[in-house]
């Protein structure tokens, strides 16, 4: 064998050794966590056998691969800061150095940032592409039964299925028993269980690659300081969600919903400046997770503002609103919903890495026949085989705001257990049995005009206890002048952040 030979295999044996070994380093964390989650769990479950109740349902989410999350693991510590209220796992005389506003934050490399962005889906391991795929498949199936509760009976909506899906999935976690399997067939999660966590994971760090676009996605846990919380859950927020956890500021100004406020408010650009009233965290609220998302970006093709023009909206056939109607005409995308008389069409943000999707029916009274008709091919398959076209486009210039409770239509959707007090099992929490959901909130807002999009989400889910042109033909035409669903995606992993309806505004 030559010395050449010799040379290149030791070379591509070097290259292996050292992509193993940056591959490990990245998992490192989380082998550390899962095999004391292991050890949590084995203990927990020796010794809560003698307490199950003998006919007690076990929930299929603990049956599932890598479901580690057990009860018997350690209560986090809590120890008073300077100005003499408790704080989440500080150490002694290191106190909040911001006062009220400040409120305990725990630091850490985890908790500062998603970690290394996932620049390209394409370059992720098989079994990581399989994961991301999974848990947004589950996301579109949350939206086909979850906007029949909330988009199909209103006007106009915009929610952030993402926000909600992510706030409601770090609680999934804490969940055991029937409380687990009702959440898991209510956030279609049955092919991932608790694996949910790494797929989560996974996805936030694709999505803090977003290209020219603005995304800014973050998730923060505000606890009642005297609550007994199990360490491995605390932690499990921070490797998997970045969660930032903080103690309830009882001492500021606008009560113990200001921080969490004012969170919510830097998140979204001052967008949803409250997700909480003032009023609503009482002495029983144990927990209230919090997710948030921005998103802006302009337009790859934007329309003129000098088109722009008042025209009219047919909001029913036999009601007219006056609208500013935008109006651009380029290459886009465009084909027809299968099964549907309606046609779909792609308005690209700039550098291709986020859409928005527009669903408009032949006529106006055709929009409700889709929604009560909404599938996961309409949500993501058929999106992919729309092709392009020189098009002529007039789509309103609007801006939406919705807020909401989802809880009864969560319920509806068969989550009933984690909203039941007396019934709710969330030991994966806290060791206390009295833990419910006492509601879970929602707000968004989106802003459509000539240069791009704006939109922001918050979603709060709250847990309580009991106690404690030229010469060339005209081109078609695809003219917003009726009632049209919208999705704001990112193309690469085919995520519906935003969904809405518009039917004219207020």
């Amino acid at each position: 064998m030559s010395k050449l030979t010799l040379v290149i295999c030791f070379c591509l044996l070097l290259a292996a050794v050292i992509y193993a070994t940056s591959d490990a380093s990245e998992n490192d964390n989380e082998v550390e966590l899962l095999a004391r989650l292991k050890r949590g769990a084995r203990g927990g479950r020796r010794r809560n056998a003698g307490r199950r109740h003998s006919g007690r349902p076990r929930g299929e989410g603990e049956d599932d691969e890598e479901d580690t999350a057990g009860r018997g693991g350690r209560r986090r510590p809590w120890r008073r800061d300077r100005q003499g209220r408790r704080g989440h796992g500080q150490a002694p005389g290191r106190g909040n150095r911001q006062g009220r506003r400040g409120h305990g934050h725990r630091q850490g490399q985890a908790h500062a940032r998603w970690g290394q962005p996932i620049t390209s889906f394409a370059s992720l391991p098989d079994r990581v592409q399989r994961l991301i795929t999974s848990l947004v498949g589950a996301q579109n199936s949350f939206i086909t039964n979850f906007h029949k509760e909330v988009g199909l009976p209103a006007t106009d909506v915009v929610y952030s299925p993402f926000s909600i899906h992510q706030a409601l999935t770090m609680t999934f976690m804490g969940a055991r028993h029937q409380t687990a399997f009702q959440m898991k067939q209510a956030l279609s999660l049955r092919g991932l269980g608790r694996r949910t966590r790494f797929a989560a994971k996974k996805l936030n760090q694709l999505l803090n690659n977003p290209g020219n676009a603005t995304l800014k996605t973050a998730n923060s846990i505000y606890l009642q300081p005297e609550l007994d919380i199990l360490q491995e859950f605390t932690d499990a927020l921070g490797l998997f969600y970045q969660a930032n956890i903080s103690s309830f500021d009882w001492g500021h100004p606008a009560g113990p919903e200001g921080p969490i406020n004012e969170w919510v408010s830097a998140q979204t650009n001052n967008l949803i400046p409250t997700i909480i009233n003032q009023g609503t965290i009482t002495r029983l609220t144990a927990m209230v997770l919090v997710n948030a998302i921005y998103f802006k970006a302009r337009w790859q093709k934007p329309f003129t503002p000098e088109m722009t023009s008042e025209q009219l909206f047919r909001k029913t056939p036999n009601e007219q609103v006056p609208v500013q109607m935008m109006e651009v005409e380029a290459d886009f995308k465009v084909g027809a919903v299968p099964g549907h008389a309606a046609r779909l069409l792609e308005l690209p943000y700039e550098d291709g890495r986020f859409s928005m999707l527009i669903i408009l029916p032949d006529d106006e009274a055709g929009l409700t026949t889709i929604e009560d008709a909404l599938t996961t091919d309409i949500l993501a398959s058929t999106l992919d085989t729309i092709i392009a076209a020189k098009l002529k486009v007039f789509l309103p210039r609007f801006k939406l705001e919705t807020s909401l409770s989802v809880t009864q239509a969560l319920q509806t959707m068969g989550m009933t257990r984690p909203f039941s007090a007396g019934l709710a099992d969330f030991t994966g929490i806290t060791s206390s049995s009295d833990a419910y959901i006492s509601d879970v909130l929602h707000k968004a807002v989106v802003e459509v005009n000539e240069e791009g999009s704006e939109a922001a989400a918050a979603t709060a889910v709250i847990i309580e206890v009991r106690s404690f042109a030229g010469m060339q033909p005209p081109s078609p035409v695809f003219r917003c002048d009726h009632p049209f669903l919208f999705f704001i995606r990112d193309n690469v992993s085919k995520l519906n952040l935003f969904v809405g309806k518009f039917s004219g505004g207020t």
